[in-house]
């Protein structure tokens, strides 16, 4: 007889997928990962010149902080922190855009 519960093992799977604890690396994955947070800091704070590197820095860290659920940060860090920093810079051009506006109209 076959004791397989096929809506356990459904329910088994869903919290296999949505688990958000920060998974427990070895410290050689951690150095790595850190190594990695560094690097992607430094890239992006020459790529992306027109953004404070201390946002740069923040976003990065945000990245690295949701990477980190992942069973696979170092696969996922490096798409989230540009995408991160990405968004910042259109962020970073609206608000010179809206600040040169309303200067512009307190000069007239």
């Amino acid at each position: 007889m076959n004791n397989h519960n096929p809506a356990t093992t459904a329910r088994n799977e869903i919290n296999r997928r949505t688990d958000l604890t920060f998974k427990t690396f070895s410290t050689a994955c951690r150095t790595m990962l850190e190594d990695l947070k560094n690097r992607l800091t430094s890239q992006l704070t020459t790529e992306f010149t027109n953004v404070d590197g201390r946002l740069v820095r923040r976003a990065v860290n945000e990245a690295w902080a949701i990477a980190y659920l992942s069973p696979v940060p170092q696969l996922v860090l490096p798409t989230l922190a540009e995408e991160k920093v990405q968004k910042l810079r259109d962020w970073t051009i609206r608000q010179r855009a809206i600040f040169q506006n309303q200067h512009t109209a307190l000069a007239a």
